[in-house]
């Protein structure tokens, strides 16, 4: 799949995995139907940080 993407989207998407990569550990261990986000969170960051290294951007997260 090829996706067109601009550089303030691609910004967007960094600034979004920032903050998420900032609320690690402030929720509680499990929800209402046993999802935990940190863990949930913490899978969907490491896959985005393989697309800014794959397209050739470093995005530094301190949770990797």
């Amino acid at each position: 799949m090829k996706v067109e993407i601009t550089e303030r989207q691609l910004e967007a998407i960094a600034d979004i995995a920032t903050t998420l990569e900032a609320m690690i550990g402030c929720s509680e261990p499990n929800d209402l139907n046993g999802n935990d986000f940190d863990t949930d969170t913490k899978k969907e960051l490491k896959i985005i940080v393989r697309f800014f290294k794959k397209n050739g951007y470093e995005l530094n997260l301190n949770n990797k």
